[in-house]
C-alpha cells in the first residue's frame, strides 16, 4: 500500500493498524514524509473508535467564541476577504462563509489558505500564517440562507533561510548515525526527547548503550512513560545549535534501576531539522519570569521561562484556558530578571509543544530588539543561566590586576611590555558600564576575585576570547569551564560574533588539554582552521639592529593588492582568516569597528604596507593599533607580517623594519609581531626575539557550540 502509494502521489497521510510485521515499513513510511497515524494493540472497536474521533475533532474541548474577530484572506486574484470567526483555538479556527463566497475561497479540504492573518477591531492580532482546510459543513445561522461552516489548522509559515540557517538535510551514512547519536545523547552529559507518535506520551531519555552491530539502542527514561513493544517513536536533540531527529520502533521496555529503559532499532537515518540563530539557555527556576497578555482576550500568562535567548523565550501556558495560536502578536511580552531588570518587548508565536503533563509549552520570536537592549539582554541572560559567574562590571582594575599576577597570567616579561597607566585608564572605560566591545565575566566567593574571561570585538564579525585567570588554589579547571561555557553563551546570543578566535600557549596544559582536543576533534575545514605563530619582540628605544637597504620599497597597500592577499590566504589554507580578519577593500582599516570604539573614547584600527621591488610585490604586513590593553599580550597593537616566498628573507626584514619605525612612530616602546615561525630566524637577525609560541583557532560559532557541549559533557 505504501508503495502504491508513493507511485500514485496520493495522500500522504493515513490510519495503520500496526502488528510487528510491519513495523519497519512504517518506519521507513514516517522516514519518507508521511504523516503516519499508528494505532497499536486495540483491545475493541470503541477504543479505536474514541481514537480516530481525536483524530478528526482535536478542538473540540479548547475553543474560544469570540465577537468582531475576523480572518483575512488574500485571494489568488490580489484581493482580501475578511471572514467573520465561529471560534478559535490554539490549533485552529471555524469561519463563516455567504453562500457567494464559497465560489472564490478555496473550500476543499486539504487547500491553502496562504498569507493569512487575523484582525480584531481594526487591529492585527496575528499574521505570517497559512491555514489548511480540514473540513467544510453547511450550517443555518439566524433566520439566513445556509452558509457555509470552513474549519481550518493553523500551519506556521517557514521563513526563507539566511546566512545563519541551514537547510533540512537527511543524514544516512550510518557510522556518522551512529556517532551523533552517541555524543548527542550521551548519558549523564546530555539529553533529547521522546515521543510515542500519534499520543501525547513523552519522555526525556539519554542514550545508556549503543550497539552498531546489532543495530539497536537503549535509552534510559528520565520520566514514568507507557510504552510497549511496536511502538513507533520520534526521538529528537540538539548538538551543536542543531536539531537532529529519527523516527524507529520500541523493541523492548526494559524494567530497570533507578530509571525505566527502552530498546529501539537503530535508525536508518537522521534529519537534521533546523540551525538556530542562538544557543537555546534553560535558566535557573526562578531567574526569569515571563509576562504574557493574549490579545484574544483570555487573560494575562506568568510563567517562568523555559528556555531563552537574546532572540526568542518559552513559556509553559494551559492550552485549555490560554490562547497563543502560532503567529500570534504578543505586545507586550514582558521579561523579568531576579536582577531587578524588567524587559517589555514584542514577539511573534513560532511554536506550540504539548508537555506531558497536559500544559503546553509556547515559543515565541522577539521582535525589533534594538542593539542596545540585545547586549543588555545578553548579559542577563548569562547571569540568569550561570550563578557561579557575574557580569565584571563595576570590578575594580587593582583587584583584577592583583589576580592577573597572583594566577600567573602577567609574568615580567609580558609586564614590562605594558604600560600600566595606559592600561589602567582602558579598563575603567571597559569596566565601567555594559558596552559593545568587551564582555567580562569574573567569579567571586564572599567578595574575593577567584576568576575572570574576556572576550573582545576584534573585528566586525569576530570575537577574540582572552585574560582567562584564576585562583591557583581550589578547582581552577571547574571555574575555567564554567567561565568558558558562559562566555561563549554570551557570544552565541550576540549578531556580530559570526567567528571566534582563541589564542593559547600549546605549554599550558589546561588550554591544550581543552582546546587541544577540542582542535583534534572538531575538524572542518570550512569553518574552522589553526596555525601556530611566534610572539616576537623588539624595543624601540635603540636596543634593535641598525635599518639596513635591503632594496626593497615599503608603500601603503591599494585595492589591487588585495588580489595577492586573497591569493596567498587560499593557497596556505586560510580562507577563514579572509573573512573572520576583514581583509576585504571596505573593512581593510578596521573602519566600522573603529567607530563602535571611537564612541568610547578608545582605538582600534588597522594599516596595511606592501613590500615591493622591481614593480613586483614580495609580502605584506597588517598593522594594528589599539588603546592599551585591550589584549594584555598587546595582540592588538601588533603586526602580522606574509611574504610570498617562505625564503624571502629580505622582504621580511624589510617588513620588521617599517613596523619597527611606524610603531616607534606613534610612540609605542615595543614592537610586538605575531609571526609564522618560519618567517622567525630572519627577524631575529635584525634584533626581534622571540619570546612566546601561540595556537590561534578561528571557528565558526557552530563549532564553539560544540565546544560548550564538549565542556558541559566533559565537567560534569
Amino acid at each position: 500500500m505504501l508503495d502504491e502509494l508513493l507511485l500514485h502521489q496520493g495522500p500522504r497521510s493515513l490510519l495503520f493498524l500496526a502488528d510487528d510485521d510491519h513495523l519497519d515499513s512504517i518506519v521507513d513510511a514516517v522516514a519518507s514524509q508521511h504523516e503516519i497515524r499508528v494505532f497499536a494493540g486495540a483491545s475493541n472497536t470503541t477504543g479505536l473508535v474514541e481514537h480516530i474521533e481525536n483524530l478528526l475533532y482535536p478542538r473540540v474541548q479548547h475553543r474560544h467564541r469570540l465577537r468582531d474577530v475576523f480572518l483575512e484572506v488574500h485571494l489568488p486574484d490580489g484581493h482580501a476577504s475578511m471572514l467573520p470567526i465561529a471560534d478559535v483555538s490554539n490549533r485552529g479556527c471555524a469561519v463563516y462563509l455567504r453562500s457567494d463566497q464559497t465560489y472564490y475561497v478555496p473550500c476543499v479540504p486539504g487547500a491553502v489558505l496562504s498569507s493569512s492573518r487575523i484582525v480584531s477591531r481594526g487591529t492585527v492580532i496575528m499574521d505570517q500564517i497559512d491555514a489548511t482546510v480540514r473540513y467544510v459543513d453547511a450550517v443555518e445561522r439566524h433566520s439566513e440562507l445556509h452558509d457555509a461552516r470552513l474549519g481550518l489548522e493553523f500551519v506556521k509559515r517557514t521563513p526563507l533561510p539566511d546566512a545563519e540557517t541551514q537547510p533540512e538535510e537527511r543524514i544516512s551514512d550510518p557510522v556518522q548515525v551512529f556517532a551523533l547519536i552517541k555524543e548527542g545523547l550521551k548519558k549523564k552529559r546530555r539529553s533529547g526527547v521522546l515521543e510515542v507518535l500519534d499520543s501525547q506520551r513523552q519522555a526525556t531519555v539519554m542514550c545508556s548503550h549503543l550497539n552498531f552491530d546489532a543495530r539497536h539502542v537503549r535509552l534510559a527514561s528520565m520520566d514514568e512513560i507507557e510504552c510497549e513493544q511496536g511502538d513507533v517513536v520520534r526521538v529528537s536533540f540538539e548538538l551543536g545549535g542543531a536539531r537532529y531527529a529519527f523516527v524507529s520502533s520500541v523493541m523492548a521496555a526494559i524494567p530497570s534501576e533507578p530509571v525505566p529503559e527502552l530498546l529501539i532499532r537503530l535508525p536508518r537515518g537522521l534529519v537534521r531539522t533546523r540551525q538556530r540563530a542562538h544557543h537555546r539557555l534553560k535558566p535557573v527556576a526562578g531567574q526569569v519570569t515571563v509576562t504574557a497578555s493574549s490579545p484574544f482576550g483570555t487573560g494575562e500568562v506568568e510563567s517562568d521561562a523555559l528556555d531563552l535567548t537574546s532572540s526568542g523565550v518559552s513559556f509553559r501556558i494551559d492550552g485549555t484556558r490560554d490562547l497563543f495560536p502560532i503567529g500570534t502578536l504578543i505586545d507586550p511580552l514582558t521579561l523579568g530578571f531576579a536582577s531587578g531588570d524588567s524587559f517589555p518587548l514584542v514577539g511573534r508565536v513560532r511554536s506550540l509543544t504539548e508537555l506531558p503533563d497536559g500544559s503546553w509549552k509556547c515559543g515565541v520570536e522577539l521582535k525589533d530588539v534594538s542593539p542596545q537592549t540585545a547586549i543588555t539582554l545578553a548579559d542577563r541572560i548569562v547571569d540568569a543561566t550561570r550563578p557561579k559567574v557575574m557580569d565584571g562590571i563595576g570590578t575594580r582594575f587593582d583587584d583584577l590586576w592583583a589576580l592577573m599576577k597572583d594566577s600567573g597570567f602577567i609574568y615580567p616579561e609580558k609586564r614590562r611590555l605594558l604600560d600600566k597607566e595606559s592600561v589602567h585608564r582602558t579598563f575603567d572605560v571597559l569596566l565601567g558600564e555594559t558596552n559593545p566591545v568587551m564582555k567580562t565575566l569574573v567569579s567571586r566567593q564572599d567578595g574575593e576575585l577567584l576568576g575572570h574571561l574576556s572576550a573582545m570585538r576584534a573585528y566586525s564579525k569576530t570575537w577574540e576570547i582572552q585574560h582567562l585567570a584564576t585562583k591557583t588554589t581550589g578547582n581552577a579547571m571547574v571555574l575555567g569551564r564554567h567561565l568558558y561555557m558562559a562566555i561563549v553563551e554570551y557570544l552565541d546570543q550576540r549578531d556580530d560574533s559570526i567567528w571566534i578566535r582563541s589564542l593559547f600557549q600549546p605549554s599550558n596544559r589546561w588550554a591544550n588539554r581543552i582546546f587541544g582536543r577540542y582542535e583534534r576533534r572538531f575538524t572542518d575545514p570550512g569553518r574552522k582552521e589553526a596555525f601556530i605563530y611566534d610572539y616576537v619582540a623588539v624595543d624601540n628605544r635603540g636596543c634593535g639592529a641598525p635599518e639596513e637597504d635591503l632594496g626593497i620599497d615599503i608603500r601603503p597597500m591599494r585595492g589591487a593588492d588585495l588580489r595577492t592577499v586573497e591569493q596567498l590566504f587560499l593557497t596556505t589554507g586560510r580562507a577563514i582568516s579572509l573573512q573572520a580578519l576583514d581583509l576585504n577593500p571596505h573593512e581593510l582599516s578596521l573602519a566600522s569597528v573603529d567607530r563602535v570604539y571611537k564612541s568610547l573614547s578608545l582605538e582600534r584600527r588597522r594599516e596595511a604596507i606592501v613590500a615591493e621591488a622591481q614593480g613586483r610585490i614580495r609580502g605584506f604586513a597588517f598593522l594594528e593599533f589599539s588603546s592599551a590593553g585591550l589584549n594584555l599580550s598587546e595582540v592588538t597593537n601588533s603586526f602580522s607580517p606574509y611574504v610570498l616566498d617562505p625564503r624571502d628573507h629580505d622582504a621580511i626584514q624589510a617588513l620588521g623594519y617599517a613596523a619597527r619605525k611606524r610603531y616607534s612612530e606613534l610612540g609605542h616602546h615595543f614592537t610586538i609581531g605575531l609571526v609564522e615561525p618560519n618567517t622567525t630566524p630572519a627577524l631575529e637577525m635584525i634584533g626581534y626575539s622571540q619570546l612566546r609560541r601561540y595556537l590561534c583557532i578561528t571557528a565558526h560559532r557552530d563549532l564553539y557550540r560544540r565546544l560548550h557541549d564538549y565542556l558541559a559533557g566533559r565537567f560534569r
